[in-house]
Order: structure tokens, then C-alpha cells, then sequence
């Protein structure tokens, strides 16, 4: 008797990245998936169960891929200047084509009414909540939503922002941050 065939989470989340770079989100379906990486559609759903816990499990991998760069980039006793700082440093430094394949993931999920709690956690562990306890808190919180913002208008908005404005934004958002202001009419 032959032995059951293993399905490889991490090989169906590769080629489910893929399908996603090559197409966008609309593209993935337990269908496409299911063919893209020679199984059974019914193989595929085994393993996620719905199309938002797949695009959840693509989110979580982006996250722990994102939590490695945060942690290589900040000491794990660094201040909330120092975290939001780099925040601001590699959201800046990131691809354009990668960002934009997140924030089609993360509206994947929205559209789809679900809230996606590792999204949830990851905002937290990364501004540890968006109360404020004084003047420099709320600097903080103002530079972090700044950034986010500036993802979110750029890559889900669609508004055309090429890498030079991208950079100028970001370094703007430094600048606040340090306690400096960026010159009237300087850009990149």
C-alpha cells in the first residue's frame, strides 16, 4: 500500500507568493494553487481551509520575515524613538512591487470582513499600542502613522509616487523624528 503523500505548507505558500507576484490576489484560488503546484484542489484546502486563512498564512510569513529585519535593526531594550525610528527606515527601504503585494494581501482580508489578528499582534509588538502618555508619544505615534499612511496612499491608493518622492517622505519622517524640520521646499 502506498504511503499517503505529505503536502508541503511551505512549498504551497512559495508557489501561492508567486502566483501573487505574477497575477495579484485575484489570481489566488485553491484552483490556481491546486495546478500551479501539482495537487488536488481538495489537497490545497486541506491545508488552509479558506482562501483568507491562505492569505493570512502569506501575511504571517511577510510578518516573520519583517520581525527578523526589524530585530537585526534595533536592540530589543531600544526606546519607542528608536523602534518607530527604524520602522520608518525599513518601511522607507523596501520594495515598491513588495509593499505593494502586502497591501493587496492585507485588503484581500479586509474586503473579505475578516481581521486578521497576526496583523493585529504585529501593530502591537511594533508601536506597543497607539495610546500616549506624553508630547513625545504623541511625535511618535504621529511619525508612525506618517509612514503607514504614506504606504497605504502609495500602494493602495494607487496615487503615482515614484522612489525619489518614496525617499523624500520617508527622510521627512526622519527628520521629525530627530527634532529637525525639513527645509521649506527641499526634495530628493
Amino acid at each position: 500500500m502506498a504511503r499517503p503523500r505529505t503536502i508541503d505548507r511551505e512549498h504551497l505558500l512559495d508557489v501561492a507568493q508567486a502566483l501573487v507576484a505574477d497575477a495579484g490576489t485575484g489570481a489566488l484560488t485553491f484552483g490556481a494553487l491546486a495546478r500551479a503546484a501539482g495537487l488536488a484542489k481538495a489537497s490545497v484546502q486541506s491545508v488552509f481551509g479558506t482562501r483568507e486563512a491562505l492569505i493570512e498564512a502569506i501575511l504571517d510569513r511577510w510578518m516573520q520575515f519583517d520581525e527578523t529585519r526589524f530585530a537585526a535593526a534595533v536592540a530589543p531594550d531600544a526606546d519607542k524613538r528608536t523602534r518607530i525610528r527604524a520602522h520608518v527606515r525599513l518601511l522607507g527601504a523596501e520594495k515598491a512591487e513588495d509593499s505593494r503585494r502586502v497591501a493587496a494581501l492585507m485588503v484581500a482580508l479586509a474586503s473579505a470582513d475578516h481581521r486578521a489578528g497576526s496583523v493585529v499582534q504585529w501593530y502591537r509588538q511594533r508601536i506597543d499600542a497607539f495610546s500616549v502618555d506624553s508630547a513625545e508619544d504623541r511625535l511618535l505615534r504621529i511619525a508612525f502613522l506618517a509612514a503607514d499612511g504614506a504606504f497605504f496612499v502609495r500602494h493602495l491608493a494607487n496615487y503615482p509616487m515614484n522612489d525619489a518622492l518614496w525617499n523624500d517622505i520617508h527622510r521627512d519622517i526622519d527628520a521629525l523624528l530627530q527634532g529637525e524640520l525639513p527645509e521649506a521646499g527641499a526634495t530628493a
